[in-house]
This record gives C-alpha cells, sequence and structure tokens, in this order.
C-alpha cells in the first residue's frame, strides 16, 4: 500500500541533505561576517605641506649631534636654560595632569584587551559548624554510630569562561581603548613641548632685557662720565656678609657684588661716580625661587637642607613688603653717599651684630634662624 504521508516528510537521500547542510552553514558564515562591527582602521592621507626649511636643516653642517625633539633646549648648550625647564616640567600641574589622562587611557586599553582572553576562576572555603541536636537532622543523626555534632566541611571549585568575539565588538572596543591611549600619550608629549617651549621662551626674554640693560648701562655711565657725577646703586643683600646654609650659591653671588661693588667705586671714583650697596634681608617676594642650586645633592643632608628650606619659607612669608627695599635704594641713590644701606628693622640689626658682637653668639642665632640642631 502506498504511503501516504505528505511529500514533505518523505526522507531525502543523504547526499541532498549534506548539500543543504554546507548551504546553510555557508549562509550563517556570510551572516555572521556581514554582522562584524565596522570596517578595518585605514590611516587618512596626510595634506601636510614639507617645513619650508627641512632642506636647509637637513644640509646645515654640524659640530654636535642634534639632540632629541623631547630634549631639545640642550642644543643650547645652556645649563642655566637646561636648569629652568627642568624645573618647570617637574612643577607643571597641566603636565602631571597630562601624564595621569596617559596612566588612565592605558588602563582602560589594558582592561579592555583583557576581554578577548579567557577569564580563570578559583574559589576554597573551608566552614566549621556545630550542629544542633534539636534540630530535624540532629535528632536523627543523633543516634547514629560514630556521629560528631563538630563537623568541618570544604569547597574548593574552579570555574572557566571565554566570550567568543563572533562579531568583533568587543576587538573593535580594545582597537579604540589602544587609540585613546596613544591620542592621551601625544597630548601629553605636546603639552611637554608648549610647557618647555614657554619656560624657553621666558628665559631667553630674560635674556635679551639683560642684554638691552647692560647697553643702557654702559650709556648711563658714559653719561655720568660726561658730566662728571653719577651714582651707580647695586642690591646686594645681608648674605652678602652673613653665612646661608645650604645656600652657598647664591651667597656667593651675594659676596662678589659686595667685592665689585667696592672695587668698581674706586676705578670710578676720579670721574666723580660713587657706587653704593643695598643689603636687605628677608623680604615677602618669590625671586628665592629661581635661586640657584646645586646640580647634585648629596642625601646624607636631606634632612637638615629641607628644614632650612622651610625656615627660609617661614620667614619669607612674615617678612616686609619690597617697598621698603625700594625706599632704601631711591635714598641710596639721591641722598648722601655711603657704602652700604640696609633697611630699617631685621637687616639693619643684622648688620649691627654683625659689626659689634662676636661670632659666636651670632653663629648660634644664625643656627636658630635657618632650624638648624
Amino acid at each position: 500500500m502506498p504511503s501516504m504521508a505528505p511529500y514533505s516528510a518523505r526522507r531525502l537521500p543523504f547526499r541532498k541533505r549534506l548539500s543543504s547542510t554546507n548551504a546553510l552553514a555557508g549562509i550563517l558564515f556570510l551572516a555572521l561576517g556581514g554582522c562584524a562591527v565596522g570596517p578595518d582602521y585605514s590611516e587618512p592621507a596626510s595634506t601636510l605641506s614639507k617645513f619650508h626649511s627641512a632642506d636647509a636643516l637637513s644640509s646645515r653642517a654640524a659640530t654636535a649631534p642634534v639632540p632629541q625633539i623631547d630634549r631639545w633646549w640642550e642644543g643650547f648648550n645652556d645649563p642655566e636654560l637646561t636648569r629652568i625647564v627642568r624645573h618647570t616640567l617637574e612643577q607643571n600641574l597641566d603636565l602631571a595632569a597630562a601624564l595621569g589622562r596617559v596612566e588612565q587611557a592605558r588602563a582602560a586599553a589594558h582592561e579592555a584587551g583583557a576581554q578577548l582572553l579567557p577569564s580563570i576562576d578559583l574559589s576554597a572555603q573551608a566552614r566549621r559548624q556545630r550542629q544542633s541536636l534539636e534540630s530535624p537532622a540532629g535528632a536523627i543523626a543523633r543516634h547514629l554510630p560514630g556521629y560528631d555534632r563538630n563537623q568541618s566541611l570544604y569547597d574548593v571549585g574552579a570555574a572557566a569562561s571565554w566570550e567568543a568575539d563572533l562579531f568583533g565588538g568587543l576587538g573593535r572596543a580594545a582597537e579604540a581603548a589602544s587609540a585613546e591611549a596613544q591620542a592621551a600619550e601625544a597630548a601629553r608629549l605636546g603639552t611637554r613641548i608648549s610647557v618647555a617651549a614657554d619656560a624657553a621662551d621666558a628665559y631667553f626674554r630674560i635674556l635679551g632685557d639683560q642684554a638691552r640693560i647692560a647697553v643702557a648701562n654702559d650709556q648711563v655711565a658714559t653719561d655720568m662720565r660726561g658730566q662728571s657725577s653719577g651714582r651707580i646703586v647695586n642690591v646686594s643683600s645681608v648674605l652678602g656678609f652673613l653665612p646661608a646654609p645650604y645656600m652657598g650659591l647664591y651667597s656667593a653671588s651675594k659676596h662678589a657684588v659686595e667685592g665689585l661693588s667696592e672695587t668698581l667705586d674706586h676705578e670710578v671714583r676720579n670721574f666723580g661716580i660713587r657706587v653704593a650697596l643695598v643689603e636687605p634681608s628677608f623680604t615677602k617676594t618669590n625671586l628665592d625661587i629661581n635661586a640657584p642650586q646645586a646640580a647634585s645633592k648629596i642625601a646624607a643632608y636631606d634632612t637638615e637642607r629641607s628644614a632650612v628650606t622651610r625656615a627660609i619659607q617661614k620667614n619669607v612669608q612674615k617678612a616686609p613688603e619690597p617697598d621698603r627695599v625700594a625706599t632704601t635704594i631711591v635714598e641710596a641713590a639721591l641722598g648722601p653717599w655711603k657704602m652700604r644701606h640696609t633697611p630699617k628693622g631685621e637687616a639693619a640689626l643684622l648688620r649691627n651684630l654683625r659689626r659689634f658682637m662676636p661670632a659666636g653668639p651670632v653663629g648660634k642665632g644664625l643656627r636658630k634662624t635657618f632650624a638648624l640642631s
């Protein structure tokens, strides 16, 4: 008797079923491929024109190798410029914030990349319990031989999982996070170059101002010789005649001003020109920030050096305003001549102590001022 089942329910030959399965797999593969997230990245074409002096720079003969771009200021061979730029880079808050953003972006990139890797979880647990004899289980088990109501339970488990990135979403997220980390690093480098450039620009402006001042001084000296009268006022410090622990370079520069002024006064006196010194003490300014520092510091002195630095900052904060020094400069320039002028207050007191007190008490007072043991 012929089968009455519909045609769609009849069994197909094996070869036809296999062909249908392959076709279905191919369609599924194409469908998954079509669902992949986003196209592959391709670098855009750059339309920037070449730097107009690139050929001249590349052909220029140099006696020293060109420094790397992140240390370009070293090419000037100026130790003072190098010190200023390094100090600026160490203290700049914008650069510190940029570095923080780089670290944050790198952490995000590591996290995104970790999503593509298998994860393994291990767990272990130990528990100690005392079963109640009045509980249903305790009431039954208490009559069993060898029953112990004090029990120790141990549990160890392991699990592994891996998310298959079928549509490429995790891979694209990792690529995006890596690109953001690179962008943050590029922004940090740009900030670093900008900060260094601003510091160098300020330094070069100061050099230009100093050069103009030198020219003006030469002209003023010429004019004073022509009129056979004049007054040169140099600003020194009480550190020109007192010791300054851990400020040897600054103190030495003030001692040099003292000697230079006394010598110059004898050289120009025959032209009717006199030289005077103004020797202030602590003054409420920020000039101490740029005081010269030793290139290398011995760690054994760090404790006392830090104490002296704090003491100096404290004395500067409670010091008089600079207008008192300005008044003394005007008096030295226009008043009766004398070699040394000290503003009223602490500076004058220190001058008198240095002149009339024995060295021992003066030294003890200085050590107390600078917070030395």
